[in-house]
């Protein structure tokens, strides 16, 4: 704004105290009847304008190159490219119209239309002054958050498997930018896992579990925790694998002992084994507590068949 009171005030300046205008010469200038007229500037932007202009009168000019001047200080008039058109008959009329560029924004310019007919003379129109619009702001920078960090968890072994059933555990270590985290676990047959169950809802680093059944026996079962902050993110644990036991087999070991008269002594010792997930067969632990029950019956029997003999004797 100021630089286009500056400007208008600097013209204005030459106009009273110098006599002339920006283009040094009068306001009209007629030559051998050629005569122009300047009618108006349109389209105008930050770096350009549309001026308007007609020729009136061709005078003793076969053709006229059609143009416009313009400036915004003294003795710097620059000149659009010209437009060339044939005299028109007498009483006939010419607008012409041509753009000036590479105007600077926020400033006054005066521009007026240019006859040129050659040998015929030169003539100009009137002066008409504008104003270009102001630069537009540049837009505020764009300022790109600092990308949140999710919770951290880390999955931990798997507790209490059973043939259908286990517990799942997790460590969450830190919440990153989350003020909590909500935490769950994926598990299933493969490492696409398939099934999720949640944990819990905390505000504060530990431990967590969760129990999950429906499993089927004796089958690996891949697992990891996963921790979501909301905005900041989500994040998830190791992979990890467990296996479910298998279903329990029971089998029965029947001794009879002979050599009496008496009904023989017959003994029944019914086992169950089940392979745990370590691979263990509790069939031989169980093994070794009955042996000593089977050696009694054994003796006892041994006993009661030499005092029968005894007596026969």
């Amino acid at each position: 704004m100021k630089r286009a009171v500056w400007d208008s005030a600097k013209r204005l300046f030459i106009l009273l105290v110098l006599g002339s205008t920006l283009f040094g010469g009068s306001l009209q200038v007629q030559a051998a009847g050629l005569a122009v007229s300047t009618t108006s500037v349109r389209f105008i932007s930050q770096n350009s304008a549309m001026f308007d202009g007609v020729l009136t009168s061709p005078g003793d000019a076969t053709n006229v190159s059609l143009s416009f001047e313009y400036s915004w200080l003294p003795n710097a008039v620059q000149t659009t490219v010209p437009i060339t058109h044939a005299a028109p008959g007498p009483g006939v009329t010419v607008n012409f119209s041509i753009q000036a560029i590479l105007l600077q924004p926020n400033t006054t310019y005066v521009f007026r239309a240019k006859a040129d007919g050659g040998a015929a003379g030169v003539a100009y129109g009137s002066e008409i002054s504008f104003i270009t619009t102001a630069e537009l702001p540049a837009p505020p920078a764009t300022i790109t958050p600092p990308a949140l960090k999710p919770p951290t968890i880390e999955t931990a072994a798997a507790t209490s498997i059973g043939t259908s059933s286990a517990t799942l555990n997790a460590q969450l270590t830190a919440f990153g930018n989350a003020p909590s985290a909500s935490v769950s676990f994926e598990y299933g047959l493969t490492d696409k896992y398939g099934s999720t169950i949640i944990a819990d809802s905390v505000f504060s680093p530990g431990q967590l579990s969760a129990n999950i059944s429906g499993l089927k026996p004796g089958t690996p079962y891949h697992f990891r925790a996963m921790a979501s902050g909301g905005p900041a993110g989500i994040s998830y644990g190791q992979d990890m694998l467990f296996a479910t036991s298998s279903l329990p087999t029971t089998s029965t070991v029947t001794t009879t002992l002979t050599g009496s008269p008496s009904p023989p002594v017959t003994s029944s010792l019914t086992t169950t084994s089940a392979t745990s997930q370590s691979g263990e067969n509790p069939l031989y632990v169980e093994l070794a507590a009955a042996s000593g029950a089977v050696i009694a019956i054994i003796a006892l029997s041994f006993l009661i068949i030499q005092t029968r003999k005894h007596k026969k004797q």
